[in-house]
């Protein structure tokens, strides 16, 4: 993954597809780097190839914002805000490396007693 990550952020998108399509194959089940492609899809200008994978991710798991935004997104129903336009309180910049989907992170254990 870290050859596909260099290669995208060198611009040589093609490339980064290539290698992240090969990671993926080897780890079917790693939603993140699924994700990531979607993303890496969406930036070349193939929204028919991210819309495709962020389908998949949705069908998977139908709660999920990141996915379900994608997908509103590709689809033209949800329009991204203008360049330089604030995001609404509390709501956090997209970054460059996209956090990864709640089922894919382990979940908070909440913290537990100690007796007295």
């Amino acid at each position: 993954m870290a050859l596909a990550q260099y290669l995208e952020s060198i611009d040589r998108l093609d490339e980064a597809a290539a290698e992240y399509e090969a990671v993926v194959k080897a780890t079917p089940d790693d939603v993140f780097l699924q994700y990531r492609l979607a993303g890496l899809y969406e930036k070349k200008g193939d929204k028919e190839k991210a819309l495709e994978i962020q389908k998949k991710l949705l069908e998977k798991y139908p709660n999920n914002s990141f996915f379900k935004e994608a997908v509103e997104r590709l689809e033209g129903k949800a329009a991204p805000a203008p360049e330089g336009e604030a995001k609404p309180a509390g709501e956090a910049a997209p970054s460059a490396t996209p956090a990864p989907p709640a089922e894919q992170t382990p979940a908070a254990q909440p913290a537990q007693e100690q007796p007295k």
